[in-house]
């Protein structure tokens, strides 16, 4: 009776390794194509610009990946104020996967990541860069219409700088408070 359980108990990983041979004999597996396509401007107002980061990821195998997550990370002079990580995704068998990912570039926190020095500088103009790094990244497992299994890890980072559109409201309404901090700390010296 004891062996019955013991192949019972090891029937699983014998079907399991027999799945992930059969997905993937006969095909050279190959990490998936990873690239910034654009990044589109979808509102804006005195505290923020809404922005969608498009992106595509092509599976170049016969094979789907599942287990795949995509993160990402804005900087401002290598300074990160926004990132967001492992979102889930699927990419198809010989296809091409768009990934839209929206995003809140709050000026207050952009501001702060450029630090004291930058801040004044940052004000005179009508936009700021923003370096955007977008991470594809998985330990996939493959399959096809019955069977799935376990497969290899890729890791895929690409990069762009955008300049993000700061509006007039924000330098008023920034103006107004330096002034009345101004205006504040003389008054105190005098």
């Amino acid at each position: 009776m004891r062996r019955y359980h013991f192949l019972l108990l090891l029937l699983p990983g014998l079907l399991a390794s027999c799945t992930f041979f059969r997905l993937v004999r006969g095909s050279k597996l190959k990490a998936p194509d990873f690239a910034f396509v654009a990044c589109r401007l979808t509102g804006v107002n005195e505290n923020q610009a809404n922005l969608e980061i498009v992106l595509k990821a092509f599976n170049p195998n016969a094979i789907g990946l599942r287990n795949v997550t995509l993160g990402y990370e804005l900087f401002h002079q290598d300074n990160r104020f926004l990132h967001g990580d492992d979102i889930t995704l699927e990419l198809k068998p010989k296809d091409t996967t768009t990934l839209v990912v929206p995003a809140v570039v709050v000026y207050r926190e952009l501001i702060k990541a450029a630090g004291p020095a930058a801040e004044g500088l940052m004000l005179n103009h009508k936009s700021i860069p923003v370096r955007i790094d977008a991470l594809l990244a998985g330990n996939p497992t493959v399959y096809n219409e019955v069977e799935e299994g376990s497969l290899f890890q890729f890791s895929l980072k690409t990069s762009r700088t955008e300049d993000i559109p700061i509006p007039d409201s924000f330098y008023r309404d920034a103006g107004k408070a330096a002034g009345k901090a101004a205006r504040s700390a003389l008054k105190k010296i005098f």
